[in-house]
């Protein structure tokens, strides 16, 4: 457990405001295939699944992979950025370092993230499979990968809150050649058979998923700095047995944390639970443990209320409630 909650807490925000919503071309292929690893495969330390969170700046779970490279080699050099799939650049976000997304097909976008790009790549340039982009970047200690595939499309309770990224996000390394795929998938640390991971939690009526804080707007719902704004009842990217509670902010207790024991599953919350209290374990950022209350409004609102340091049997809520939403 301690090295999922070094990777939450290393990694540094992967998104940033602004984000293109579904950048798109006409690519230079009919289907996708990657060709080639974003970095080579000899300095990948390993691969997480997607799903992973970091609050607050991920409080949801995030819709790329990561490629480490640097959190046990903090003074590793940087490594060459090549593209894993020829295509068109459809956009470029510049930010302490860059995000690059590349157009493969009409359908099938992906893109890397904290990469330093060599100045001749820019928004329409075509690039080749293998073809160098740019260096990794000091600031992260891995490569961010995505897949935007609009055939595929996220089953959120609240679609309308997502972009692009995450509504149509896809698990990139299935799209990997062969021997790359197998080889790739063998530095997944995730426990089980699934290796592609998961970002979409949310049941219908019940507390697992994504939640919203009453009032904040549903179209920069999930903008880089609505992270406080959010909490999310999930799976364990790493070994997805393990329940992650991620709280943004906002809340008297605010970081990632597990279940005790005893706790409900949140997939077995409902309105017919009444109000239920949920012990915290801390994963991360050295926040106390205590325990959440939680209690249906209706079937896509909850109140929610956090108390450091309990153990159990508080009384209700306070004023220090607060409303959140689908």
């Amino acid at each position: 457990m301690w090295l999922l909650t070094a990777v939450a807490v290393l990694v540094s925000g992967c998104s940033k405001p602004g984000s293109p919503s579904g950048p798109s071309g006409q690519g230079t292929s009919s289907t996708l295939a990657f060709t080639a690893s974003p970095i080579t495969t000899s300095a990948i330390e390993f691969v997480t699944a997607l799903g992973q969170v970091n609050p607050p700046d991920h409080t949801l779970p995030t819709d790329h992979i990561y490629f480490y490279h640097r959190l046990n080699h903090p003074n590793a050099p940087v490594y060459d950025v090549v593209a894993p799939a020829g295509g068109t650049v459809s956009a470029i976000l510049k930010g302490n370092d860059d995000k690059i997304y590349v157009s493969v097909t009409s359908s099938q976008t992906y893109y890397l993230g904290h990469v330093i790009l060599d100045s001749s790549i820019r928004q329409g340039t075509q690039v080749a499979a293998g073809q160098r982009l740019g260096v990794t970047s000091t600031l992260s200690y891995g490569l961010d990968l995505g897949l935007v595939n609009r055939s595929v499309t996220q089953g959120f309770i609240n679609a309308a809150r997502y972009n692009d990224d995450s509504l149509h996000a896809d698990a990139p390394l299935k799209y990997f050649d062969e021997p790359l795929r197998s080889t790739l998938y063998g530095l997944v640390t995730r426990t089980g058979p699934d290796k592609d991971g998961e970002i979409n939690f949310d049941r219908a009526g019940r507390l697992s998923g994504n939640w919203f804080l009453d009032g904040l707007p549903v179209s920069s719902s999930t903008t880089f700095g609505s992270g406080p704004m959010q909490i999310s009842f999930a799976r364990d990217a790493r070994t997805p047995a393990n329940i992650i509670v991620a709280i943004g902010g906002t809340l008297s207790m605010t970081g990632m944390f597990g279940l005790g024991a005893g706790s409900p599953d949140p997939a077995d919350v409902s309105a017919a639970s009444g109000l239920v209290e949920l012990p915290l374990i801390a994963q991360a950022f050295g926040a106390a443990s205590g325990v959440m209350l939680v209690q249906f409004i209706d079937a896509n609102t909850v109140r929610i209320e956090t108390f450091p340091g309990a153990t159990s049997g508080t009384a209700g809520f306070t004023g220090a409630a607060k409303i959140y939403r689908r």
